[in-house]
């Protein structure tokens, strides 16, 4: 496999998509080199395959077979994974996992796992405030859990800034009993029905 190491724009970039749904601290948690592997890497200087995407970017880094990303706070599995790269120098602005994602990340100490066929990673920056979304879709529908819960839906958007997410189209929630007690020893569990 051929392993290359991105600890430039990419490492930041995924840096971000490997945040969880916790809240942010003020203080940021180291991420580390990132290493990702593949089975092949293809570097794409002028960007003919944005399908329709209005994307300006300095070129495309393409992974494929077995794809690895993996730092201190997350690892990513794909079969293809396509980096825009942005024409300033910045931090990519959208990242895409394809077919048989799966991410794992951890972030002040709980684990998020999140499955689909299609991670898409966006980021933007209006008016001085940065909106970071991965936004799972697919077929088998995308699936999403943590220490909470867990939740398969058509569309799941992950806002990494906020630590919101957003589910729609065919639904289906857990949640478990721990978060519905609250704290504490002598608490009764909300009954629902």
């Amino acid at each position: 496999m051929k392993k290359l190491f991105f600890l430039l724009a990419f490492g930041i970039g995924l840096a971000v998509l490997a945040q969880t749904a916790a809240k942010p601290k003020t203080q940021k948690e180291p991420v580390g080199d990132t290493e990702i592997n593949a089975d092949r890497f293809d570097f794409i200087a002028e960007n003919p395959l944005t399908n329709g995407l209005m994307i300006t970017t300095n070129g495309l880094l393409i992974y494929t077979g077995h794809v690895l990303v993996e730092n201190l706070r997350a690892k990513v599995l794909c079969d293809r994974l396509v980096v825009y790269l942005p024409k300033n120098g910045e931090e990519p602005n959208r990242i895409e996992a394809q077919t048989n994602v799966v991410i794992v990340a951890v972030n002040n100490g709980e684990t998020t796992r999140a499955t689909c066929s299609l991670a898409v990673y966006t980021r933007t920056v209006q008016a001085g405030a940065t909106n970071s979304i991965v936004t799972l879709t697919g077929n088998p529908l995308p699936y999403f859990e943590n220490a909470k819960g867990s939740a398969t839906a058509a569309h799941i958007e992950w806002n990494l800034i906020t630590g919101n997410y957003n589910a729609s189209g065919n639904l289906r929630m857990n949640i478990k009993q721990s978060v519905m007690e609250g704290s504490g020893t002598n608490k009764s569990p909300i009954k629902l029905f």
